[in-house]
């Protein structure tokens, strides 16, 4: 079966709240602040190792029965800098709610997987729920890499 590399927005890093352990790779993230700096409309967006997903995103995915993820609470502000471009964008400063979107699947069995923790790695049916949440700022492969 045909997976796909989906490279969802990255509008932020982490914020001064957040809670990691650079010591180990992937970091290991205990608390998720991720601080909005370029938001461009994405549901899902990404730092390295992390996700954060729009309660639109997560209801979307839960409602069509996919698998390979779990929710936390996350932390999500937009900086300065952010609301400024923003502004400059024509967009709203407000944000919809996020929830830190946990990627635990295995590739092969899973909707939603990644790859050595880094790449997130999605199924055909994954695809067809999330590609208009994504945004105009993603990219994404198609892998023949067998399931």
């Amino acid at each position: 079966m045909t997976d796909y590399l989906v490279y969802p927005e990255i509008a932020g890093g982490f914020g001064d709240n957040a809670e990691l352990d650079t010591t180990s790779t992937p970091p290991t993230v205990t608390r998720l602040h991720y601080e909005i700096e370029t938001w461009m409309g994405g549901e899902l967006l990404r730092t390295y190792p992390v996700y954060v997903a729009t309660d639109r995103f997560v209801e979307m995915v839960t409602a069509n029965g996919l698998t390979g993820f779990a929710t936390d609470t996350a932390e999500v502000t937009v900086s300065e800098q952010g609301r400024e471009f923003m502004i400059e964008k024509g967009k709203s400063t407000d944000i919809p709610h996020f929830q830190w979107f946990k990627v635990v699947g295995t590739r092969g069995r899973d909707d939603f997987s990644t790859v050595a923790g880094r790449d997130l790695v999605v199924s055909q049916r994954a695809l067809d729920v999330i590609r208009p949440l994504l945004g105009p700022d993603h990219d994404i492969e198609r892998t023949d890499q067998p399931r």
